[in-house]
Formats: C-alpha cells, structure tokens, sequence
C-alpha cells in the first residue's frame, strides 16, 4: 500500500502538470490551465506533509487527574504505535523527548515494529532495544507493554535485555506507590467486558490505584457497567 501511494504521489503531479502544458499549447481557456497546476500543486503538498512533515512532527500531550489512592504526585508516559520499519533520528529524538520528561512510570500500548521480513526485524528490534536499555532508559518504578494488533507473535523479543517488561494479561504490583498495572491482551482488551476483567485479578488490594493499559481503547467502554479501573490507557 505504501508503494502504491508513493507511486500515485510521484505521477499524478507530473502528468496534471504535462496535461496543463498541453493545454497551454492548444491555447485553452486560462482557467482549465489553472486548474490542472493547482491540482499538481495541491496533490504535491498534500505528499510533503502526509509522507515527510506529519510522520515526524513529535508532539508530548499532557493531562493531570487528582486521586485520593495517590499520596504524592506520579507521573506517568504512555507511548503507541511507533509502527515504524525503521528505527532513526526521529524514533531516537522520540525517547529523546521521553527521558527528558523524566516519568516515574512508563507504558508501552503496542504496534512497535511493523515489518514482515525477519532479518530486517532483528536489525530494527536491536536498535530500539539500544534506545530502551539500562542505564539511560530506567524508569523508577519500572516499564511495561502490551501487544499491538499490528505486532508479530514474538513481539516480546524486543524487550529482551531491556528496562521495558511484557505484560500481557498480566500485572505490575508496585505498592510504593500503591499502584497497580494490569495488562490486557489483544482479545481482552478487544472484548471482555467489566465482569472478564474483574476475573483478572480478583485479588485486587482495596484503596489500590489501578492502571489498566490495552491496545484497543474497547475495553473503557463496556456496555453493562464501568470499567473496574482509576486509569485506562490504550493505543
């Protein structure tokens, strides 16, 4: 799909623009020549901003909720969906940004690399393993992931040897902070409604503060009661 796009971005200019020269030469009405550069021109800054400006413009989005489970302040990064085939300047500026933010608490919400061929995911998974690595990525209270839908079976190999653990239909107890990170896997998140989450971790301790962390958003919004969790998070 991406070559196609690329390729309908790289002729559709030309051939508007041949088009207008064309009717340039058989002496047209201005405005049908008009028309045809002003498209070329429209389908070529539509392809500088959908495949060399947006994909790389990082942004750091902030949002404060107050709990009475929390005694002092916790700050917490979510990252999602890199989804990239290639780990550069901007994946490396993006944990850039995330270490300077300092967080006590990081959650990864899925869809790291999306690439088929397995050499190439072994060279990319040990780049971002490099980005994710002890000493210079080690948050606090520790990091966690869950798989994306995009993900492939052995997604957790790219954490190996880093600060970042799997957490898929799992939990994190960390009662330093009376904090407690519960996993959810693709089906769970995707379909379980309150009572299946519940089931989870029945043994929740009471008063904990709880962070549930997904891939697909569903799981906030069950249709016979409200989620059993202080926080959801999700890609």
């Amino acid at each position: 799909a991406g070559d196609i796009a690329h390729a309908f971005f790289a002729v559709s200019p030309t051939l508007l623009v041949l088009q207008g020269a064309l009717l340039w030469r058989r002496e047209a009405p201005a405005a049908a020549i008009a028309a045809s550069w002003a498209l070329a021109t429209a389908i070529a800054a539509v392809y500088v901003d959908a495949f060399h400006i947006e994909p790389y413009r990082l942004e750091v989005t902030r949002h404060r909720i107050e709990s009475p489970k929390l005694a002092r302040p916790l700050r917490i990064a979510v990252v999602a969906d890199l989804q990239t085939d290639r780990i550069g300047p901007y994946e490396e500026r993006v944990f850039e940004t995330l270490r300077a933010e300092r967080p006590d608490l990081v959650l990864f919400a899925g869809d790291y690399l999306q690439i088929e061929d397995d050499a190439a995911f072994a060279r990319e998974r040990e780049r971002l393993r490099a980005l994710l690595a002890p000493p210079g990525f080690a948050p606090p209270l520790g990091a966690f992931a869950v798989r994306g839908n995009s993900d492939r079976y052995n997604w957790h190999t790219i954490f190996e040897g880093t600060a970042v653990r799997p957490l898929d239909d799992g939990t994190a107890d960390l009662p330093e902070r009376n904090v407690l990170v519960v996993g959810l896997g693709m089906g769970t998140s995707g379909d379980a409604g309150p009572d299946a989450l519940r089931r989870m971790f029945p043994d929740d301790p009471p008063g904990r503060f709880t962070i549930a962390l997904g891939h697909y958003p569903e799981f906030a919004f069950p249709p016979d009661g409200e989620p059993p969790f202080d926080l959801c998070l999700a890609g």
